[in-house]
């Protein structure tokens, strides 16, 4: 369900008559130890058709509420929850996004594994998918050679109204394919074009855009480009437009790369303008972020935390949680190093029900573990 903005004031809760209590589904997918210390946040939208009427605001006023700590064995009727009433941005109409087609790199398994994911950002788009898979006793290095062969099969399906050719990794998603369209209205299709990020050549993992111009030229190189065994399939198609063409790389920055080892939270929890595309895993308001009145951070679509100093809601320094070191300091920069002392609730299941969505945040504890309840609920 799509975060929100402005805020017409906590109050009472708008669901009054819902107890303080986990159903049972929530109970059965969390698997949570008690006791179980519970808190609720009720959201409930309307929506508005642009940025005037406050849909772009970065706080939330409202607190969460107090910690109950619910015995199962029972019905508890007392009422725990916050509410606050919510503008946010009407839904974009049906998208036709027709005129791209998209090459996955992948195996018959790790694509099985990401239809639901691929299903989630092309859905209402008209989009054309093209999934590859190899073989699962390929090593990966031959598999990352034949990313290449992309190249002709995007060539052979496109159709008169195809303007780009996408290529992607099974692990990437797109935020918003309404973004990504305006993105690729920036240049002209009817031209030979190469647009990506990250550095002198484009990677998969955020995605690789070119031209119907462009593929044209390297599908009459293809052969020779093929035979070229230097780099893995990012590495060929570089090589073979710097090889025989004049085109050079665009970059686009929110398209993201960026492989962050161990810890990503950091990036997801940073309150930067949403990225066109993350590699390594949904909407207009997927981890668009909102400071509550207590000092708490909710990021849609991830987590409710809370740092160990106070952070104003237009901080846009992100927390570098992840190992790797200062890697991408030159594409995710300004960083501060990791908070040992967050708090950090994080998203583990949706329950949807009709004009409503339940998030379940969860601290993991052994002493009872702690979850939040945000519910998110169209008037």
């Amino acid at each position: 369900m799509p975060g929100a903005s402005i805020s017409s004031g906590a109050r009472y809760s708008l669901f009054y008559k819902i107890p303080c209590s986990i159903e049972k589904e929530a109970k059965d997918k969390l698997q949570i130890t008690t006791p179980i210390h519970y808190r609720r946040i009720e959201i409930e939208l309307s929506y508005f058709p642009n940025h005037a009427d406050g849909t772009s605001s970065k706080t939330l006023d409202i607190s969460l509420s107090d910690i109950q700590t619910l015995d199962l064995s029972g019905i508890d009727t007392k009422r725990c929850a916050t509410s606050i009433s919510l503008n946010v941005l009407t839904p974009t109409a049906r998208l036709d996004a027709s005129h791209i087609i998209f090459g996955v790199a992948t195996t018959l398994g790790r694509l099985n594994s990401s239809l639901n994911t691929f299903a989630h950002w092309a859905k209402s788009t008209g989009a054309r998918n093209l999934g590859l898979n190899w073989p699962l006793e390929l090593q990966i290095s031959t598999i990352l050679r034949r990313y290449f062969t992309l190249v002709k099969q995007l060539y052979l399906h496109r159709t008169k109204k195809t303007q780009w050719a996408a290529f992607i990794d099974d692990g990437m998603f797109f935020l918003s394919m309404n973004a990504l369209q305006k993105t690729l209205d920036k240049y002209n299709a009817s031209k030979p074009q190469y647009m990506s990020n990250f550095g002198i050549m484009a990677y998969g993992g955020g995605g690789v855009f070119i031209s119907m111009p462009l593929l044209e030229q390297l599908n009459v190189h293809f052969d020779q480009c093929n035979n070229n065994k230097d780099g893995g399939g990012n590495g060929r198609i570089a090589n073979c437009i710097y090889d025989h063409t004049i085109t050079k790389i665009s970059w686009e920055s929110g398209l993201h790369q960026n492989n962050t080892q161990d810890d990503a939270s950091g990036f997801y929890e940073a309150g930067r303008p949403q990225p066109l595309s993350i590699h390594h895993w949904k909407d207009t308001y997927f981890l668009r972020r909102w400071k509550l009145k207590d000092g708490w951070f909710l990021i849609n679509g991830f987590s409710i935390i809370k740092y160990s100093e106070e952070r104003s809601a237009d901080d846009f320094v992100m927390e570098e949680t992840w190992l790797d070191g200062g890697k991408y300091k030159h594409t995710l920069g300004p960083l501060r190093k990791k908070d040992e002392g967050k708090l950090s609730y994080r998203l583990e299941i949706d329950i949807h029900r009709r004009k409503e969505v339940s998030r379940m945040c969860v601290i993991r504890d052994q002493k009872g573990d702690k979850v939040i309840e945000v519910v998110w609920r169209v008037q």
